[in-house]
């Protein structure tokens, strides 16, 4: 709070002066404008010079003329005082300490704190109190970082100025961790996997013996006991004791604690709230959570997502009733927000594999109030249209979700054109990370390439998708991988132009590399065992090149060629390796390096190579690629983009 004063005016011999002080009345700063100075005192020199001005300025012609320019003065002067910025003190804060730990006293002193408070005004006593706290608290903080000997040497100083503090730390020897007591009580202590238990905590501790004792690595350590607990079937384990015995003379630190795991829980009923449109055997079934069953963290979690994604439910939240007396049957509180019945999905895009894109989807998902999903879906890209219509029906009793669905689809990449149209039924259910899907499939095209083939292609096959990913859902994941392996067929005999059978396998590897790269790791490799290509659909067939496959090469432009175009082969090898690094959160760079090829034999399937720098960008309509390659076979360079957008 700044208070300003004009206090009364004095005669007109006196001498007007400026002061400034800081008060002792709770930081309350009193800028004054003093007119009471009296002449009396000074040498006789000034005495006599004063009585001339005086008398000067009390001329008859001359004294108004003052006295006006001396108001406009003091009303000029309390203008600034009014308007202007109040003077402050120079206040400063010194710590001379070691390098890792400065910031920790730079961050957490109390006096830094004070320097903080732009706004605030502290009396000199209180900024004492604050220096004397800071003794204290630049003791607390080194014994949390293991420093429990530590000289620290500190002055406070006051000057017209304002203040300065300094602090001198010599934190002395660290201690270190001797040894670690850790005890299981309660349930876990008469399973049979208590003593594995133990030892696997006592070896995964992110504190082990040997290690500088820190209060942020123990406190991290006992959390990953209990959570440990926790997360098995013991969901209401917490910490029965825990004690760190300091020795200040040998520097060392034994750790105790004690974990009481509470009792082992097991899943009983949902109790569902929120459900207006669906039964509770729809959260029931895509749950999966059968009465009896062990209580384990993961499955909560895994329910929870399975709501989530199911299209029907705007949020769900899952918890286990940790509360309950039975722990056998401990009830599984679920609640949900219905979505609403319908839904309407725009988006556009642009890559420079496929050009410009527009897609749109329209959603009912309460079809015929049987709790049926009906999709109609749109895709117009250069090279690609498509159209396609599904009906989904609820997860049956062992959670498969059954569809069936129908789409007509045209495609002009490389001089091949085909127009096909597919009716399709589907089986998927998904289980943790694994999901996996069969496919019966009736497909019938046209297809054209070179100017010299024309051909109908017709086949009823069966196909089954298997995908195990444990990367998790970001723009650009660290860790994990994902795996998909395709097996698809068909006979001859069946409705089909000819007999094959369609082997597939891609795998992603992400590795964290320090605390922002990564390294990716693609391959990719597939066959169609078939006596030729003909009467084989596109689909069941390959071709390379692209953004997603082996850059410096346009979209699907490696493959058989038939004069002019780039038809499908029966043999596919890709592969890449691609290190990143983020200089911030949303920015990186990236370097890569790509091989593959498509071919109608093993002896043709000479791999081509891109290599190059690229862009990466965390937007936050999704990730954004910019990679600039160049085709070692063409002695060419290409520029790869994609962004696409939902709303």
């Amino acid at each position: 709070m700044t208070q300003v004063n004009l206090l009364p005016g004095a005669p007109a011999t006196a001498r007007t002066a400026f002061r400034d002080a800081r008060s002792r009345d709770g930081g309350v700063t009193k800028i004054g404008l003093d007119s009471g100075m009296p002449l009396h005192g000074q040498p006789q020199a000034v005495r006599r010079l004063s009585r001339a001005i005086r008398e000067l300025t009390e001329h008859p012609r001359i004294h108004p003329l003052l006295t006006y320019l001396r108001l406009v003065g003091r009303i000029a002067l309390l203008g600034l005082l009014l308007c202007g910025p109040v003077p402050t003190w120079a206040d400063a804060l010194e710590i001379d300490a070691p390098a890792s730990l400065k910031p920790l006293l730079e961050k957490n002193l109390d006096l830094a704190w004070g320097l903080r408070q732009k706004d605030a005004q502290f009396s000199a006593a209180a900024w004492r109190e604050l220096y004397e706290k800071s003794r204290r608290t630049a003791q607390e903080l080194l014994e949390t970082e293991g420093y429990f000997s530590p000289r620290i040497e500190s002055r406070f100083a006051q000057t017209a100025q304002g203040w300065t503090a300094r602090f001198q730390v010599d934190p002395g020897p660290r201690t270190r961790v001797a040894h670690i007591d850790l005890r299981l009580t309660g349930a876990v202590a008469q399973s049979p996997q208590a003593q594995r238990l133990q030892q696997s905590f006592l070896q995964t501790l992110p504190l082990q013996a040997g290690m500088p004792f820190t209060q942020q690595g123990w406190s991290a350590a006992k959390r990953e006991v209990v959570q440990g607990l926790a997360a098995r079937r013991y969901a209401a384990a917490g910490i029965a004791a825990s004690e760190a015995l300091i020795d200040p003379a040998l520097h060392t630190a034994t750790l105790h604690l004690v974990v009481d795991s509470g009792p082992a829980y097991a899943f009983g009923p949902l109790k569902i709230q929120g459900l207006k449109r669906y039964p509770a055997a729809l959260v029931e079934r895509l749950c999966g959570l059968p009465h009896g069953n062990a209580y384990q963290q993961d499955k909560l979690l895994e329910c929870q997502r399975n709501l989530e994604q199911s299209g029907y439910f705007q949020s769900a939240a899952v918890q286990l009733d940790n509360t309950a007396q039975d722990a056998a049957a401990a009830p599984v509180l679920v609640r949900v927000e219905e979505a609403k019945p319908y839904k309407l999905t725009l988006g556009a895009g642009y890559g420079t594999d496929t050009g410009p894109r527009a897609q749109a989807q329209w959603l009912q998902r309460d079809f015929a109030a049987r709790a049926m999903q009906l999709k109609f879906a749109t895709l117009l890209e250069n090279t690609q249209q498509q159209a396609s219509a599904e009906l989904v029906w609820p997860p049956d009793a062992d959670r498969y979700l059954w569809s069936l669905g129908s789409a007509v689809k045209r495609t002009d990449i490389e001089g091949q054109v085909t127009r096909a149209m597919q009716i399709l039924g589907k089986r998927t259910r998904k289980q943790g990370a694994v999901e996996s899907t069969l496919v019966a499939q009736f497909q019938v095209e046209r297809q054209s390439a070179g100017g010299v083939l024309q051909e109908s292609n017709r086949a009823l096959s069966l196909n089954y998708i298997w995908t195990h990913h444990t990367a998790p859902a970001t723009d650009y994941p660290r860790r994990g991988w994902v795996s998909s392996v395709q097996v698809g067929g068909a006979l001859k005999s069946l409705l089909s132009d000819q007999s094959f059978l369609r082997l597939y396998w891609r795998h992603l590897q992400f590795l964290p590399i320090g605390v922002r790269d990564r390294l990716v790791g693609r391959l990719e490799l597939g066959t169609t065992l078939a006596s030729s290509t003909q009467g084989i659909p596109t689909d069941f067939l390959f071709r390379a090149g692209g953004a997603n496959s082996v850059r410096g090469y346009a979209f699907q432009s490696l493959g058989p060629r038939l004069n002019d175009s780039v038809v499908s082969g029966r043999y596919l090898f890709t592969s890449s390796v691609e290190y990143d690094h983020f200089f911030t959160p949303t920015w990186g760079a990236a370097v890569f390096l790509d091989a593959g090829q498509a071919a109608n034999s093993l002896g043709a399937l000479h791999a081509q190579v891109g290599v190059g720098p690229g862009l990466r960008y965390r937007s936050p309509v999704g990730p954004v690629n910019l990679d600039v390659a160049y085709g070692v076979g063409l002695h060419e360079w290409r520029l790869h983009f994609s962004l696409g957008v939902s709303f």
